[in-house]
């Protein structure tokens, strides 16, 4: 079987489904390497995958409170980009760190499966190698008259433009870093210099074939899309074996109705006060209990018998005992709170969070997402209120028994081996 190499980068949220991935991929007997930052070895290694440090952590370098502005739309579009372009100096000799250590290590490799972040980089090095290449995305990526790129801080459809902000966001993964790709494709990898559309030329972007990690019971697959981009279904990581909720926080949950979720994800590191006086006014306002789930419990959260402060805990431990769910939007709670059937409140902070609050308000599995930087104590009593109506329970448990039966995974790597038995035919 070929060694593939799962070439991925960006937060766990974004790393955590394509480790699904690669385990069904294993489990069918292909080869795969997962190539990935630091930070992930253990999520990757205590499944049994092998894994390669990815040098060039872009990613934790933009959620550092310097830069963080870069990635959070506060409403300020003059501070957005200002760090923007601030980030983007400091992160060039970073990019081309990644560069180098991709190619490093895609020289075992027989076929690349990359993420977004490292798109670009991967493309490259399958054209270098003569290798396949397949892009494993999450969100609904990819030009279509349909919906605006989710990668938009807005909610709104542009019409006659939709397909256009796909074509801005593709040059935004290239144009940035155009002179660091340009000098590592011609210096290192060999090749000749791309034209201004870089590698998102309209042929390329067409044949380039892709998975995509969500339900169609959630985007239905656009008809414009070509045929070799498949909507597979949710790639899900349950917990390890043997990991269970913490003695105390089971206790918590047994001592009253089930409580309310709250965690805002790794964009929210430095505001777990904020945080905090969000689930007091919960309590407040609403007399309910709530458990906050945060990268890291700072020493000024407490206890209480109506507030519980959690560390990371896996989605499918702690949503099955949860009311609902507020969160940023980010696609992997999205997933994982409509794959527990619970109603969501989104609080988007930036990037694809606004689609999936905007998708979840269509379906009627939530109220319309608002931004987290707008939200009042009262708006975010309305919005619990409004999540749990019958309306909202009743479409949403639908909705989870529909995911729950799909086997995302399963449909993936039966595309994967699909394409290759296609470039083998193709070949005789």
């Amino acid at each position: 079987m070929p060694n593939i190499m799962l070439l991925t980068s960006g937060t766990r949220g974004d790393i955590q489904p394509l480790v699904a991935l690669g385990l069904g991929l294993q489990g069918a007997g292909h080869n795969p390497q997962f190539v990935t930052h630091a930070p992930f070895q253990r999520l990757v290694s205590d499944r049994g995958l092998p894994f390669a440090e990815l040098d060039g952590d872009l990613i934790a370098l933009l959620t550092s409170p310097q830069w963080r502005s870069a990635l959070i739309y506060d409403g300020n579009p003059l501070r957005s980009v200002r760090s923007t372009s601030g980030y983007l100096r400091a992160a060039r000799p970073i990019y081309a760190r990644m560069l180098a250590s991709a190619w490093q290590h895609a020289q075992s490799a027989d076929a690349i499966i990359a993420s977004l972040p490292t798109a670009v980089c991967a493309s490259q090095i399958a054209v270098a190698r003569g290798i396949p290449y397949m892009l494993a995305l999450l969100q609904p990526i990819g030009r279509t008259r349909h919906f605006p790129s989710p990668m938009l801080p807005f909610i709104h459809s542009l019409g006659p433009l939709n397909r256009l902000s796909h074509l801005a966001i593709e040059l935004t993964l290239w144009l940035p870093w155009r002179t660091e790709l340009q000098r590592w494709r011609q210096q290192t990898l060999g090749l000749a210099a791309l034209p201004f559309a870089g590698p998102f030329a309209e042929p390329l972007v067409r044949n380039t074939q892709r998975l995509y990690g969500f339900s169609q019971q959630i985007v239905p697959r656009p008809v414009d899309w070509p045929v070799s981009w498949d909507v597979t279904g949710y790639w899900y990581l349950d917990h390890p074996v043997g990991q269970h909720i913490p003695a105390d926080l089971h206790s918590f949950l047994e001592r009253g109705p089930a409580p309310i979720y709250l965690g805002l994800g790794s964009m929210a590191g430095g505001r777990q006060i904020q945080v905090q006086q969000m689930a007091e006014d919960i309590v407040k306002y609403t007399g309910r209990r709530v458990v906050i789930v945060t990268d890291s419990v700072q020493p000024e959260a407490q206890h209480n018998r109506h507030i519980y402060v959690s560390g990371p805990i896996w989605h499918d431990l702690i949503f099955p005992h949860m009311a609902l769910a507020i969160h940023h939007g980010g696609a992997g709670t999205t997933a994982a709170a409509l794959r527990a059937g619970i109603p969501n409140v989104i609080l988007p902070i930036g990037i694809d969070q606004f689609f999936w609050g905007q998708r979840l308000a269509h379906l009627g599995c939530a109220p319309r997402p608002v931004a987290q930087h707008t939200i009042t104590a009262a708006q975010l009593a309305a919005l619990i209120q409004q999540a749990e109506t019958n309306a909202i329970r009743e479409r949403v448990a639908a909705l989870g028994m529909q995911i729950r039966t799909e086997d995302g995974v399963g449909r993936a790597v039966e595309r994967w081996n699909a394409r290759a038995q296609e470039r083998k035919s193709a070949k005789h």
